[in-house]
């Protein structure tokens, strides 16, 4: 554990690092928050069978997707395409909470199915954009450590504050 704490350290002192790393957090909790609204939505219209089909519905269309948007940050510059698939993916989650709120329930799946899509544009750029912000090889282990570690907080922050919230 205090490797990890130091690796975390390390990563922050480099105010380019940090900023992506938070921003890094922001996006896992959120993804893995709207997986489980999504879930939740569909389990109370339509019961069990529902969520799941909704479920595998979000997966088929992500997993066509991410080969293709894989290489977005290397069509455009890394920092662009990272701030342009977060850009991307608040306006599908915009627009999923309008659709959840107000919209019938295949309109919101549909949001949700092109929201999921989006999340594939991060994490490869994501990856990508490190060894540009790192200033020296262990800065660079570090951020690759943390940024497992964030994700990791975030798959326990997003549910968590979706649970609160609920």
């Amino acid at each position: 554990m205090g490797g990890s704490v130091e690796a975390l350290r390390t990563g922050m002192r480099n105010a380019s690092l940090r900023r992506v790393l938070v921003a890094y957090f922001l996006f896992s909790a959120q993804e893995y928050a709207v997986w489980i609204v999504v879930t939740i939505y569909a389990y109370e219209r339509g019961g069990a069978s529902e969520a799941g089909a909704v479920l595998v519905a979000l997966l088929i269309p992500a997993a066509l997707v991410a080969p293709v948007a894989a290489t977005f940050g290397d069509r455009i510059r890394r920092d662009r395409a990272l701030r342009g698939g977060y850009l991307i993916q608040m306006c599908a989650c915009a627009g999923l909470a309008v659709a959840m709120w107000s919209g019938p329930a295949l309109l919101a799946y549909a949001v949700a199915i092109v929201a999921n899509c989006t999340v594939t544009l991060t994490r490869p750029v994501h990856n990508a954009i490190l060894p540009q912000l790192a200033e020296t090889p262990e800065q660079l282990t570090a951020a690759n450590a943390s940024s497992s570690m964030v994700e990791g907080l975030g798959v326990l922050v997003g549910p968590g504050f979706v649970a609160l919230t609920l």
